[in-house]
């Protein structure tokens, strides 16, 4: 896990990083910071247990001097989060192994084996 990315997205007040479309690819992209919280709280986490984490590590990783963050952002923030563990869920319930490194980092982390089977007799 990359923390030090983690630290750095959530000192600018924002810690997932989405476009306006949110897919297979947005968590992809945002399996350092999934990746933890898949571990901790599962495939459904409640929209208040990922309210108190990201309000919590947004204000630990506040730069000394900047506003606490708003309820507002935390709130979206949250939301963002748990809509990220949704679409992975989904991906996970689909019987196939992963290509993509980040989404296999993902499986790991719920206890899925996606190692390759070895071909051959």
């Amino acid at each position: 896990m990359k923390l030090d990315l983690v630290v750095s997205r959530a000192a600018g007040g924002k810690i997932a990083e989405v476009g306006k479309k949110m897919d297979r690819q947005s968590v992809a992209e945002n399996a350092d910071v999934l990746e933890p919280l898949i571990q901790h709280f599962g495939t459904r986490p409640g929209i208040g247990v990922v309210m108190d984490v990201v309000a919590r590590f947004l204000y630990l990783s506040r730069p000394r001097g900047k506003a606490l963050p708003k309820s507002v952002n935390i709130k979206t923030e949250a939301w963002i989060l748990r809509r990220l563990i949704t679409i992975f869920a989904q991906v996970a319930r689909r019987p196939h192994i992963p290509r993509d490194p980040q989404m296999r980092r993902l499986f790991a982390a719920i206890g899925i084996n996606v190692e390759p089977v070895p071909e051959g007799p």
